[in-house]
């Protein structure tokens, strides 16, 4: 009996977790994750991005996580794959902005070996956003998952969790 409470009490305290959550789940691609509860899944104008959450709150500000997956010609331009050898091509792509690396690093995100870059673009005025970008290779696949907000870095600071939480629990299938 014991034994019964105290697995009672675990899955209890376990159940708000799972219910701030809601499961994503993409059969091209066959991965799964828990997307933020109460945002809105939209598809994207860009080919390779597959899909975005997007939160709009009571300010008008807006906070996206959006995932893409690029071909192998792009895979092999980021050899080795680093935080560092992405920013470079970021920089390139986007060598009509104005925008600055805050911080660079590496994370496992699952059993994945991904670096990220967070980068604040402050020019074009309609491309102002900062955001926690991850890269990782699965599938022969690069993937990037992007953590972005467009108000500055308090909001960022605040949703920030939110969407880590969710990149967290992203799964891939067979």
């Amino acid at each position: 009996m014991r034994n019964l409470i105290i697995l009672l009490s675990f899955v209890f305290l376990l159940l708000p977790a799972f219910a701030s959550a809601e499961l994503y789940f993409n059969q091209e691609y066959r991965f799964s994750l828990d997307a933020p509860q109460g945002w809105s899944i939209k598809k994207s104008s860009q080919p390779n991005t597959i899909v975005k959450f997007v939160l709009r709150d009571s300010n008008a500000r807006i906070a996206v996580l959006s995932i893409a997956a690029y071909d192998e010609s792009t895979l092999s331009k980021l050899v080795p794959l680093t935080a560092d050898s992405v920013f470079e091509t970021f920089k390139k792509e986007y060598s009509d902005f104005d925008f600055r690396r805050i911080a660079a690093g590496k994370r496992k995100i699952r059993s994945m070996n991904a670096v990220w870059n967070l980068i604040e673009i402050t020019n074009p005025p309609q491309a102002r956003l900062i955001g926690k970008h991850y890269h990782f290779r699965r599938n022969g696949k690069l993937w990037r998952i992007s953590a972005m907000t467009d108000s500055g870095k308090e909001f960022f600071d605040k949703v920030l969790p939110i969407m880590e939480k969710s990149i967290a629990t992203i799964a891939f299938g067979t």
